[in-house]
C-alpha cells in the first residue's frame, strides 16, 4: 500500500504524511513488525515530514488544516455543538471514553 500511494500521490507528498504514519501504526498493531520497519525506513530516508500538530480534512472538496481546540473556523460554534451531539449519542449507546 505504501508503494501505490508514493507512485500514485507524488504530487501531494505533504498531505499524505499523516496517512502513511497512520498506515504504519495500523500495521504495528496489526504485529506485522518487517513491513512497519520498511515503511518508516522508507520514510525517515525521504522528503516525506509530517506537520506536527495539525489534523486535516476535505469537506465538499475543500481541504481544512486545524489544531487542537482550533475556534478559527467560521462555523466552529457549530462543529463544536455537533461534536459534543455526537459524542453523547455515543455515549447513550455504550461508548466508554479510553481514558489511558
Amino acid at each position: 500500500i505504501f508503494d501505490c500511494i508514493q507512485s500514485n500521490f507524488s504530487d501531494v507528498q505533504s498531505s499524505l504524511t499523516s496517512a502513511t504514519v497512520l498506515l504504519t501504526n495500523t500495521y504495528a498493531l496489526s504485529g506485522n513488525k518487517l513491513i512497519t520497519s520498511n515503511i518508516r525506513t522508507k520514510l525517515s530516508q525521504s522528503s516525506m515530514k509530517k506537520v506536527v500538530g495539525y489534523s486535516w480534512t476535505v469537506v465538499n472538496g475543500k481541504v481544512f488544516k486545524f489544531r487542537a481546540y482550533d475556534r478559527s473556523h467560521s462555523c466552529s460554534q457549530e462543529i463544536y455543538a455537533e461534536s459534543d451531539r455526537l459524542q453523547n449519542e455515543l455515549i447513550e449507546h455504550g461508548y466508554k471514553h479510553d481514558e489511558s
